[in-house]
């Protein structure tokens, strides 16, 4: 049965939901429905709508999925709509060369701003550009643009909740990379001196658990020197370092 174009975009966000939780799913164990409902954000009705159509019995919402009807499930979802999705990944590319442009453009004008001395306006005109293309950008891209904002916000003398809002987010992107630990530790490295002079000591306690966080999970020779190279200029002790 074709889907109708209306549908078509809720179908592929639930798949792409729905591919997550079988990735994850073991292989040994059923679940509910309303369960699939929950971790994927679909109405209860509109799963057992889709699982209906694709299983052999049609399911109640009661009803307990096991891991192979689950990737059955995904598997003839993704089967039946193989040119949506192709023509979705078309448009996702689409939008991110454009994002990637735009970038390229906001960074030129990000360039006069800093020539003139107004450090205010350009952190702000990247922070707002980021709101609206983030998502959009690759995620080298998302990191530089991470660096950028926390240069340009601590040269603006923007607000702490702000500024750790971004390393935040940089430090969350740089997980996602080969050399994890080491690109997050990069990013206290060159911002985490302005935070540890936060007057109300609230910058301080925030890099220190960035760090405990990082600690945690620097396993290897390599993250474990990094760490031990970061808190040294920082002035802060790796023993010092708990919640």
């Amino acid at each position: 049965m074709k889907t109708p174009p209306r549908k078509v975009e809720g179908v592929l966000n639930f798949i792409d939901k729905f591919e997550s939780i079988v990735r994850t799913w073991p292989k040994d164990e059923k679940r509910p429905l309303t369960q699939i409902s929950e971790i994927t954000g679909v109405p209860l009705p509109y799963v057992v709508n889709i699982l209906s159509d694709i299983l052999d019995n049609c399911p109640d919402v009661h009803d307990l999925i096991s891991f192979k009807e689950a990737e059955r499930t995904l598997h003839l979802l993704k089967q039946r709509m193989r040119s949506e999705i192709e023509a979705k990944k078309v448009q996702i590319e689409v939008q991110k060369q454009k994002s990637e442009q735009a970038y390229l453009t906001t960074l030129s004008k990000i360039n006069k701003l800093q020539k003139d001395g107004n450090w205010y306006s350009a952190y702000r005109t990247l922070s707002y550009f980021a709101g609206i293309h983030k998502k959009k950008l690759s995620r080298e891209t998302q990191i530089h643009l991470c660096n950028e904002i926390l240069r340009l916000g601590i040269k603006a003398n923007a607000n702490f909740q702000e500024l750790a809002q971004w390393l935040k987010k940089g430090i969350e992107l740089s997980m996602a990379t080969a050399n994890a630990i080491e690109e997050a530790l990069d990013f206290i490295d060159a911002y985490g001196e302005h935070f540890l002079e936060e007057k109300t000591g609230k910058g301080s306690k925030f890099i220190r658990f960035l760090l405990y966080q990082l600690k945690m999970t620097a396993i290897t020779p390599e993250s474990s020197e990094k760490l031990l190279q970061v808190t040294s200029d920082l002035n802060i002790q790796v023993s010092e370092l708990s919640l």
